[in-house]
């Protein structure tokens, strides 16, 4: 097993084509492991612009190779929408889109990304972090508890039903 030491940066426009690599290794992945959270073509351009313009996106990144991609939002009004199954009140971050390459698989890519998150959010005052998951994303569910983040249950989303996390920093 190759050993990662990836960092984490933000996300530039001119790392969409990698990205949207990344994010067909997700949708890729996901088939594999008889799930769809992800629809074809989603996330698409679009939405990684305006994710890159949010200044948001963050890469993970191992000699120079992307290796994952995620948006750290601040609050989300789907989030907000489901009011008191959430243990903290106040601002907190929502891991969005958080997609490995399949270059990444099997390397425990996780267990380093997932610090360096906490650690983006720490910076920008966060103490809170929400996050949800598909009820048959079992890997996700798997990393997420191993994370420590709490699971508060399946709710309704406006994308749809979805396992949701909090973790505390």
């Amino acid at each position: 097993m190759d050993i990662l030491k990836p960092e984490i940066r933000k996300a530039e426009l001119n790392h969409i084509d990698e990205i949207m690599k990344v994010l067909a290794d997700a949708r890729t992945f996901q088939r594999s492991q008889g799930f769809c959270q992800w629809e074809d073509g989603y996330p698409d351009v679009a939405t990684v612009t305006t994710d890159i313009l949010s200044g948001n996106a963050r890469i993970f990144v191992d000699n120079e190779e992307i290796l994952g991609y995620c948006l750290l939002a601040i609050g989300d009004e789907s989030y907000d929408a489901l009011g008191d199954i959430w243990h903290t009140r106040g601002e907190y971050g929502v891991i969005h889109r958080l997609a490995l390459s399949s270059k990444s698989r099997g390397k425990k890519l996780t267990s380093h990304i997932f610090p360096m998150i906490e650690e983006e959010y720490r910076r920008m005052g966060i103490t809170v972090i929400r996050v949800d998951t598909g009820d048959s994303n079992r890997i996700m569910q798997h990393i997420l508890l191993r994370q420590g983040y709490h699971p508060l249950g399946l709710h309704t989303f406006t994308w749809g039903p979805r396992l949701a996390f909090e973790k505390q920093l």
